[in-house]
């Protein structure tokens, strides 16, 4: 049996999703995955997310749900009426601004996955959070420049 360090996933995704297919597709692919490697591990990981039940961040909420994962959202009550059309998925804690967003995300997680489709720079966030365990999808490589711009540039 397979074990890990990991019980809490932080995820960074967009709240839209994207301009292609291919994002929406890797997101229900991510949530698949990480529900097969929590029955591998035999252990229950949780996902804390940004809180809407809209774009890559709700699908990939929604899918652990229902799978039987804890989910924490953290979203900005000024966010609340953009971000969550109708129920909530999992818990919800409110927080005052984005800032307090983040914060409150990595006191929840032992490692962060960032996907495609954000708004503002993930990898500044994990430094200023001293967040050591970030992954990306480039893997922190030398495409990481490439992947940030895709990223600000495919998000709306």
């Amino acid at each position: 049996m397979t074990t890990s360090k990991f019980k809490t996933i932080c995820l960074f995704c967009g709240s839209s999703l994207g301009k292609k297919k291919s994002y929406k597709d890797a997101a229900i692919d991510l949530a698949k995955e990480l529900q097969m490697f929590a029955l591998q591990v035999m252990k229950n990981i949780d996902l804390v997310y940004g809180g809407g039940n809209i774009g890559l961040m709700g699908l990939i909420a929604q899918t652990l749900f229902d799978g039987g994962r804890h989910v924490l959202g953290v979203i900005p009550t000024p966010l609340m009426d953009k971000e969550i059309t109708s129920v909530t998925i999992g818990d919800l804690k409110p927080v005052k601004n984005i800032h307090q967003r983040k914060a409150e995300m990595s006191l929840h997680a032992d490692t962060f996955i960032v996907m495609h489709g954000l708004a503002w720079n993930p990898i500044d966030t994990c430094a200023t959070l001293a967040m050591p365990e970030c992954i990306t999808g480039s893997h922190v490589t030398e495409n990481l420049v490439s992947f940030l711009g895709l990223t600000l540039q495919d998000g709306k």
